[in-house]
């Protein structure tokens, strides 16, 4: 590796360090000193392993926050895509790229308890920590038992503002709990505020149908309004089989809307 080369490897590492000097500078540094080719292929191995302990350490404050499972890490790479079609698999594998979020798409998956839904939702979780965007996950009964709470103490503005705040949100159960007229409102308006975000996506798992969504809320208005927010121009994903605790499940459809 030369002085130039080295130079521009340093530029596209330097932003991830947080460092000031320049490649143009490390490259007039090189050359004023006379350094060997062995000297910079050093220098070069030492920046990549400082490169690597920063993603480790930013990889891992994200995967703190985001609250993701971490007894079993549930990651693309132990997502089972042996029974699916080629089809799928390439869906699967845009997934993982995470242009959804760039383009602002929401992912919804519906399936039978015990599928693989939350463990590709929080393989999304996971792939957007290693890539430094900030993540939550959260059930849907917290939800509610944080609105419980925000509605007895008068600071619903501080959890909606919680839960906004992050780029990636997942909300795992949707359909394991029922929701009154006043956690209905604030739902909704939880789905209002991140649609309205310039970058960003919620990702939700759940057992139930979305048209049967209407007998987990409980003001009809409000839920409408949060549908079409949240699955405008979303990336619906359907499971079915047994629960993978018992052996056998499988991915039969992933439709783009």
């Amino acid at each position: 590796m030369t002085g130039p080369e080295f130079a521009d490897f340093y530029d596209s590492a330097s932003k991830q360090l947080g460092l000031t000097l320049t490649g143009d500078e490390i490259a007039s540094f090189i050359v004023s000193n006379n350094a060997s080719e062995e000297e910079i292929g050093f220098l070069a191995r030492f920046i990549a392993l400082c490169k690597e302990k920063k993603m480790e350490t930013r990889e891992a404050l994200f995967l703190n926050v985001s609250r993701l499972p971490k007894k079993m890490l549930m990651t693309f790479d132990r997502f089972n895509t042996d029974s699916l079609s080629a089809a799928a698999k390439r869906k699967i594998d845009s997934l993982r790229t995470l242009a959804f979020i760039e383009a602002r798409r929401n992912v919804i998956m519906i399936g039978p308890t015990g599928t693989g839904k939350t463990h590709l939702a929080t393989s999304i979780g996971y792939e957007c920590c290693k890539n430094g965007i900030g993540t939550y996950f959260i059930k849907m009964r917290e939800i509610q038992d944080r609105f419980n709470k925000a509605l007895s103490t008068g600071s619903t503005g501080k959890v909606l503002n919680s839960l906004n705040k992050y780029t990636c949100l997942i909300i795992d159960e949707v359909g394991y709990c029922k929701f009154t007229m006043e956690e209905t409102l604030l739902f909704f308006q939880l789905i209002d505020r991140f649609s309205a975000k310039e970058r960003g996506s919620i990702v939700m798992t759940s057992n139930k149908d979305i048209p049967s969504w209407k007998d987990l809320f409980s003001e009809m208005d409000a839920l409408e309004c949060a549908l079409d927010r949240l699955c405008n121009d979303s990336i619906s994903i359907r499971f079915s089989g047994l629960s993978n605790r018992r052996g056998s499940s499988e991915l039969i459809e992933i439709n783009y809307n």
